[in-house]
């Protein structure tokens, strides 16, 4: 099996910005599944991304029946 590369510092920083822009013009709130779909990206590379977010506090996950609802944290609004 190949392993994908990993994504670059770079990259990553550019990803999330892109997050949190996406966050912010929806109000501070979207479901995991119509972020990934706003930015096109892979559910894995986004889900990557979404748990360092949520590990350094910046957004907050909440659990939706099967769905992740992704907050920004309010010192981030």
């Amino acid at each position: 099996m190949i392993l994908p590369a990993s994504i670059s510092d770079a990259d990553r920083i550019g990803l999330e910005e892109k997050i949190l822009r996406q966050l912010k013009a929806s109000g501070g709130e979207q479901f995991q599944s119509e972020l990934g779909r706003a930015l096109g990206i892979p559910k894995s590379t986004l889900s990557s991304a979404l748990n360092d977010l949520h590990q350094r506090g910046i957004i907050v996950k909440v659990k939706k029946g099967r769905e992740n609802l992704i907050r920004l944290d309010e010192k981030y609004r």
